[in-house]
């Protein structure tokens, strides 16, 4: 394992907007780990925030790396 693989994770970052059911638009920005499909982030966005009536966008920025923590 390289010193990279020992202290960092490979991660996404993306934008990504949604209306909630009281028609409220969302903005974030996120860094999801690069295994994840766009059907899984899609997936992870509708079930971790709250009341998310429908996404949007799903913008896929570059690619970053994140420190592991032990």
């Amino acid at each position: 394992m390289g010193l990279i693989d020992k202290y960092w994770n490979d991660d996404v970052i993306y934008y990504i907007e949604f209306m909630t059911i009281n028609d409220l638009k969302v903005s974030k920005v996120l860094a999801l780990n690069v295994e994840y499909s766009l059907d899984e982030v899609k997936k992870i966005i509708l079930e971790k925030f709250y009341n998310v009536k429908y996404i949007k966008c799903i913008d896929v920025w570059e690619e970053c790396l994140s420190l592991k923590f032990r």
